[in-house]
């Protein structure tokens, strides 16, 4: 349904309200932002903050890692402001341009929230690509060493999961993770990847001692699901010009889309993805019921398939479905239609049931098992039906859902028919998911399925209400919340492996030397020290960098029969920075002491030093001679 011509009696009116309306957005979004950054009201973050009952954590960022979420914003809505302030002829090809760089700028704007988080900010995403508790996907697929065996028993395996998002849902994420891994084994090209992603986890000695394609699929997962998540855009956009024919209100419904909160801060998680197709499943159904064509039905019921087989939860959007159609007037000769679509919805449930002889209800029970000991059990239902709301106004966005409410009791004069029954149809499955008890808590990541729509619903209300300056203004107030949130809620947290150079003092090696080990390390120089009872050794290494192993030096003190009579081994700079973490160039002072035996005979010892594997005690040779240990100096032990 297209839109209808607005009067001319009622201009003035709509302008003087619109201005009003705007400043309550304004003012609203200010006085929350201020409440999220101060935690004056710490309840915004859950119940009961200060026990052990789930809440969102409150860490201030530092900031003087601010400046970047500054530029990014700022690069967002400059470029929101810029395409709706200037009169541009929209053509294909410059819509499809700023949605590009709107894709771009939303992608910016999450890896900024990353680095004020953390400011290695890619090493924050692998750590959290691979946190179980985070995430848990990647940590089990990597685990899996027969998949046919776990389909087979997935239902049985659930409750053995470690990750309690695995233990909940259906195996299709794990299927994904598990297919980019052999994927990632088949492309030595991307091995470059694997060292990359080694560095930043250089002290992960169960990352260390697998394959390299572990790594490099892990680095796949650490940032493919932030770049999905910003093509949210492109189907927000389709869906807007779907309901109203009208280009500059699209792009504004793909602006609010591209900046609901939580897709930007829930950076990386399969929730991401959902997000997104939930806007290619709608776009595809609006398309089915108005056209009225079988194809349509069945790819919308197979995209809801895929969706379902990743999250049990996803599979509540056929309710969002079949209410639009209703809506949509398609109740003639409906059963048809129903059953293609149903066929569809079944259709990746059947291939696995017939496949593996799991039925799709056996998935559900053990999922919803899990769910039951894991979650309701454990969480008051009346105090949630109000701290769920309560995550709408931050992860959803207050500016989002005052125009998302707006648009439930608007009339035809301000917005089209059909965008208010799409934001109806929403809105009942919204009250539903929040009713039935089914999510306490978290529903800032849980719901984030669901979002993009609401937000591009509330952009087209925008679009229709507001003037162009306004509009501005509500999307500036809208990245407010995003900034608030990502710089002083904790929503999403990896496991991080400690692996940060300690500090220690260069110093200048008493003797010089240039001598190198076979991949690449070379030892610069050496200082010694010997006293009563120990030996003072320091070490001074420089690599070319790139070097998979973790490799534990050695220095022993041997006889002249080569007996070992004294040694320390470990691995370099007291333990906290092994040669995997090396960067090219870096010179490393490692220092060791070496404990003399109190009954040590009066003679002459050599003192040698060299590097092994811990993993299978392999030491590395010397590049020029093949030794694999290097002389340093003889120690001379005198009668005390």
């Amino acid at each position: 349904m297209v839109d209808k011509v607005v009067t001319v009696g009622y201009v003035p009116r709509l302008m003087k309200d619109s201005r009003r309306f705007t400043a309550v957005i304004v003012a609203s979004t200010i006085g929350l932002c201020l409440l999220i950054l101060t935690d004056w009201f710490p309840y915004l973050r859950g119940p009961q903050p200060d026990t052990d009952v789930w809440h969102w954590m409150y860490a201030l960022r530092p900031y003087s890692r601010w400046w970047l979420v500054g530029i990014a914003t700022l690069l967002f809505g400059g470029l929101t402001g810029w395409w709706m302030s200037a009169n541009i002829k929209i053509t294909p090809k410059r819509t499809g341009l700023f949605l590009v760089l709107l894709a771009g700028a939303a992608l910016f704007l999450q890896l900024s929230l990353v680095f004020a988080d953390r400011g290695a900010a890619y090493t924050e995403l692998v750590d959290r690509a691979l946190a179980v508790q985070t995430n848990g996907y990647f940590w089990h697929a990597a685990q899996v060493e027969n998949l046919g065996d776990t389909l087979r028993n997935y239902p049985a395996q659930m409750t053995q999961f470690e990750s309690d998002h695995v233990r909940t849902h259906p195996p299709g994420l794990l299927l994904a993770n598990w297919q980019t891994i052999q994927i990632a084994k088949s492309t030595p090209l991307l091995d470059p990847v694997a060292t990359a992603v080694q560095h930043r986890r250089c002290t992960d000695l169960w990352l260390l001692d697998n394959p390299p394609h572990i790594s490099v699929a892990l680095g796949i997962w650490a940032i493919l699901p932030a770049i999905l998540a910003v093509t949210a855009v492109f189907p927000a956009y389709l869906v807007g010009y779907t309901l109203t024919l009208n280009p500059r209100h699209a792009i504004v419904g793909a602006v609010f889309a591209a900046s609901v909160p939580s897709l930007l801060i829930f950076t990386p998680t399969p929730d991401q993805l959902s997000a997104v197709m939930t806007l290619w499943l709608f776009w595809v159904a609006l398309h089915a019921i108005r056209k009225k064509t079988y194809p349509l039905f069945f790819l919308a019921g197979v995209i809801l398939s895929i969706m379902s087989f990743v999250s049990l939860g996803n599979a509540v959007l056929l309710l969002l479905l079949i209410f639009s159609a209703y809506l949509h007037d398609i109740r003639h000769n409906w059963i048809p239609y129903g059953l293609i679509f149903g066929v569809g919805a079944s259709l990746v449930w059947l291939i696995y049931w017939a496949t593996f002889g799991v039925a799709p209800w056996e998935i559900a029970f053990a999922g919803l098992a899990e769910h039951e000991t894991l979650v309701l059990s454990n969480r008051n239902y009346g105090s949630w039906l109000l701290f769920n709301g309560l995550d709408l106004l931050s992860f959803l966005g207050l500016p989002i859902l005052i125009g998302f409410v707006a648009l439930l009791f608007s009339n035809a004069v301000e917005v089209s028919q059909s965008v208010r029954q799409v934001g109806i149809a929403t809105a009942v499955l919204l009250l539903i998911l929040n009713f039935s008890g089914s999510v306490r808590g978290e529903v800032g990541r849980i719901w984030l399925f669901i979002f993009p729509l609401m937000a591009t619903c509330a952009g087209l209300y925008y679009a229709r209400k507001l003037s162009i300056r306004q509009i501005v203004w509500a999307a500036w107030s809208q990245l407010l919340v995003v900034i608030a949130v990502g710089l002083a809620w904790q929503p999403i947290e990896g496991t991080i492996v400690v692996a940060e150079r300690p500090l220690i003092e260069l110093g200048v090696p008493q003797t010089v030397t240039n001598i190198e080990f076979e991949n690449g390390i070379v030892l610069t120089g050496t200082s010694l020290n010997q006293r009563v009872g120990s030996i003072d050794l320091t070490l001074f290494w420089q690599s070319e960098g790139g070097i998979q192993r973790p490799y534990t030096v050695f220095n022993h003190l041997v006889d002249s029969e080569n007996n070992l009579i004294a040694q320390s081994d470990g691995w370099s700079m007291n333990g906290q920075w092994p040669t995997s973490c090396w960067s090219a160039d870096e010179i490393i002072p490692d220092p060791y002491t070496i404990k003399l035996p109190s009954s040590l005979p009066v003679g002459e010892y050599r003192l040698l030093t060299g590097f092994y594997d811990a993993k299978d005690l392999t030491r590395l040779s010397l590049a020029e001679s093949g030794e694999t240990a290097v002389f340093l100096t003889y120690i001379h032990i005198e009668e005390q």
